[in-house]
């Protein structure tokens, strides 16, 4: 059987490993448009913040580990069109020579890519780099500005906010009227923008009329609703869109841009697969589905869809939760499942209870650690449904993979309440504060 895999996307990168993995005897095409493989575009904030000595350093895998695997790659080839009815595909190369190639089953990876910037433009230049090539031109163009603006409060903006501001100027600005929209409610983000606001300028709720290059000083003016911001580099940081071009005139696209699967992640073409930023999730306790582009998702889907090929279709593909980590301005933050701000709109009566911590453990490097703990349960069953963390002790962060756990397991507070937790002096106290969450809840419910 030959499958044939587009985009060396983490997700490509993930469904050929697992092929190869389950099953040394399938040919597995790995075909990909540029010289990049599986490329972490956070790579730029590792460098800038000098984590990271260079940007080839984000790459995932290598060409010779593949080819090690018994995968056929190949490189800075583009497929052109795909034809479903007789298994073909046909793509050019950089010479311009173009070829026909038969499949059994085909991977769509093609990933996702910055969305077209809905501003208008007069002779201003935006900055992405979500691709490693374009990562190189942001890197270079940053070296020689002093004043950088981002459009974009969400974890990627606020991550290259803090990349950036040991030796910029940085301005943020966003249309919604918070950061974090989606991922945390705001007794959180109220925190995280007192950080904020020590080091970076924040223009939120503000849309850009258009982006004006002056061409004396050489710098850009960002024109707002009631203000001009001046600043030298733009760079568009917002959430990315599937790159269905090569296939939305055949097969069946969702009202949210994404391709249409169902649970085996098959396309209206049974025997064509899609995978990662092309598809949307089921989200966990809804009863819809969610475009949610994070690496975590990109590769699950690749492993499921190669464990469906290889054994005929028995995996189904999980809910997900939305499990988010990141660090910034000296804080850790971590998100998972429903916010109770955004349960309303998927028709859930939700309660919330917030507390902040001062955890003891002898292997926490910060002083005076802290944590601020969110969790979000329904009003009729107690079940946990959410979860959010905000702490400025890395030693503390996975305790959101236990929340997310709890949630997909559809958990109730009072299971959670009294949770086989570990205790080991050395490490954590004898009461897991998830746990002290959840009893403080039982407690406030008692007393109403």
């Amino acid at each position: 059987m030959r499958v044939v895999i587009i985009g060396a996307s983490h997700a490509g990168i993930s469904a050929a490993k697992q092929l190869k993995g389950v099953d040394p005897s399938i040919e597995v095409v790995l075909i990909e448009r540029t010289h990049s493989l599986a490329y972490l575009a956070s790579t730029l904030h590792l460098v800038l913040a000098e984590r990271l000595d260079d940007l080839k350093e984000g790459h995932q895998t290598s060409i010779n580990e593949l080819i090690t695997l018994g995968i056929h790659v190949m490189l800075d080839t583009q497929v052109v069109e795909i034809e479903a009815k007789t298994h073909q595909l046909r793509f050019s190369s950089l010479e311009g020579s173009s070829e026909t190639l038969t499949y059994d089953k085909l991977i769509l990876a093609m990933g996702s890519t910055q969305p077209n910037i809905p501003i208008e433009l007069e002779a201003g230049e935006i900055t992405t780099y979500k691709s490693y090539k374009e990562a190189t031109q942001a890197l270079k163009e940053f070296e020689q500005v002093d004043q950088v603006a981002i459009i974009g409060a969400g974890l990627i903006g606020l991550e290259l906010a803090d990349a950036l501001k040991e030796k910029k100027e940085v301005v943020l600005i966003d249309r919604m009227n918070d950061v974090l929209f989606r991922y945390f409610d705001v007794e959180l983000t109220q925190m995280i923008k007192r950080h904020l606001t020590k080091q970076t300028r924040m223009y939120l709720g503000e849309t850009i009329q258009t982006i004006v290059q002056d061409t004396q000083t050489g710098t850009q003016e960002i024109v707002l609703t009631g203000q001009t911001i001046q600043t030298q580099a733009i760079v568009y940081a917002v959430n990315p869109r599937p790159s269905i071009e090569l296939v939305k005139d055949f097969l069946e696209i969702t009202s949210d841009g994404t391709i249409r699967t169902d649970a085996y992640l098959r396309t209206s073409e049974p025997d064509i697969y899609a995978i990662g930023d092309l598809i949307s999730l089921p989200f966990k306790n809804t009863q819809e589905t969610s475009y949610i582009p994070l690496l975590s998702n990109a590769i699950t889907t690749g492993l499921v869809a190669a464990q469906n090929i290889a054994f005929d279709n028995q995996l189904i593909c999980p809910s997900v939760q939305r499990t988010v980590v990141s660090s910034f301005f000296d804080l850790h933050v971590a998100s998972t499942g429903i916010t109770q701000e955004e349960a309303p709109y998927y028709g859930i009566s939700s309660f919330a209870y917030t507390k902040t911590f001062s955890p003891k453990s002898y292997l926490a490097k910060t002083d005076s650690p802290f944590v601020t703990l969110k969790l979000v349960y329904t009003k009729e069953t107690n079940q946990l449904i959410g979860g959010q963390l905000l702490t400025n002790s890395s030693h503390y962060i996975e305790w959101i993979d236990l929340i997310s756990l709890a949630i997909n397991q559809e958990t109730t507070i009072s299971e959670l309440a009294v949770m086989d937790f570990y205790f080991q002096p050395l490490f954590n106290e004898p009461i897991h504060p998830i746990s002290q969450v959840a009893l403080d809840i039982l407690a406030t419910q008692q007393h109403t």
